[in-house]
């Protein structure tokens, strides 16, 4: 509808509505079982509050950078942000700390959880994250083409998702780490028009003029 409000009808009969304001901000989400969550923005458009269905309410805080630099969650104590470089370096709620080491290209190489625990990050020369080290010492990989495109997970299990792609970049398939595969059809402006799920479900979109999602079929 033309006041920013658009009706998803999923495949089961229920519905979700999400309303926008007149800067296409999602100012209001109501889920099918009725359950309402609100969001409301600053003049720069930084969220400030959101209340969950329960009516608790999380606060915003930002600096004149625009940086988020203090949350007040409803039931919870405060968490502060302290920055560097503009880079967020440490996190801190009650008595726990959170740090960040970071690269010259602002990449988190480093986390430390406040029990101690390490957790390393390692980046190709395109700032892609190519591995991450935990701290039970398992592992987990990725691999990238040259578009900068995602084509492998090598989880710390040792299970692998595969991800491919058609010659315009867009993602025709996924593979998850059972070998279920789950494939993406597009229209000739980028437009997901089928799903095609694993057991071989099929799931098409239509869209009006504007772009908008105006129908779900379940094949």
């Amino acid at each position: 509808g033309d006041d920013g409000r658009v009706t998803v009808h999923n495949a089961d009969g229920s519905q979700e509505v999400y309303v926008h304001d007149q800067r296409a901000r999602l100012v209001q989400r109501v889920d099918p079982d009725g359950a309402q969550h609100f969001k409301s923005y600053d003049e720069q458009g930084r969220l400030t509050v959101e209340q969950d269905p329960l009516g608790a309410v999380t606060a915003y805080q930002y600096d004149d950078a625009g940086r988020l630099v203090a949350l007040f969650p409803g039931d919870d104590e405060p968490t502060s942000y302290e920055h560097d470089n503009g880079f967020v370096r440490v996190v801190r709620r009650g008595e726990a700390v959170w740090k960040y080491e970071r690269n010259e290209q602002g990449d988190v190489t480093r986390k430390t959880d406040p029990d101690g625990h390490v957790t390393d990050y390692s980046y190709n020369k395109h700032g892609q994250l190519i591995g991450v080290w935990y701290p039970d010492h398992s592992c987990q990989r990725l691999v990238w083409n040259e578009r900068g495109q995602l084509l492998e997970e090598q989880l710390p299990n040792g299970a692998i998702r595969r991800y491919r792609y058609d010659d315009l970049g867009r993602q025709i398939a996924r593979e998850d780490e059972h070998g279920a595969l789950t494939q993406y059809q597009w229209d000739s402006v980028g437009r997901l028009v089928r799903l095609i799920l694993p057991g071989g479900a099929c799931r098409e979109y239509s869209y009006n003029a504007y772009g908008k999602i105006t129908a779900e079929r379940d094949e």
